[in-house]
């Protein structure tokens, strides 16, 4: 179980690169504008958590504080799906489940997110509040999260 919880941690932080990838191309594409979601929470989590405003910090520092709290939040959702599949691993018959269940666990994290905890704490609006296109980016993104991660995580049940 311990060695699936740490493996859901890799696979979570690896697979906020294309997460963020996908964000990107959409901005990039035009069909988003604004600044990304994660920049957004991550400014306004550090300023209540901490009492610094991450905006007045030089670019290195921001962006480092940013990509820690992603890929910190991507590894700790990614843990909790190594232990969620763990017993699945083991099965040769119930491994190709883990892929689509990868899927639903980034559709389940921008549900518990972007519906749930971030509004309650007024770091975002909800989806139907929220500016136009946003909700459609980080759907995707999430889509590409968890396809990364339930790809990966089947990948390592194989090799185990």
């Amino acid at each position: 179980m311990f060695k699936r919880i740490l493996l859901g941690g890799v696979a979570g932080a690896v697979a906020t690169i294309p997460q963020s990838g996908v964000v990107w191309g959409f901005r990039r594409a035009g069909l988003y504008s604004r600044t990304a979601a994660p920049e957004v929470v991550s400014e306004r989590l550090t300023k209540r958590l901490v009492d610094v405003d991450v905006r007045h910090l030089p670019d290195t520092q921001r962006r480092a504080v940013k990509t820690i709290e992603h890929v910190g939040f991507g590894a700790g959702a990614g843990s909790l799906f190594g232990a969620l599949t763990a017993p699945l691993s083991g099965s040769a018959a119930a491994r190709p489940l883990i892929p689509m269940l990868g899927l639903a666990m980034g559709l389940a994290v921008w549900v518990v997110s972007y519906r749930g905890w971030l509004p309650a704490l007024d770091l975002m609006p909800p989806p139907e509040r929220d500016e136009q296109g946003r909700a459609g980016t980080m759907i995707a993104a999430h889509v590409a999260y968890g396809l990364t991660l339930g790809a990966l995580m089947s990948r390592w049940a194989k090799a185990e």
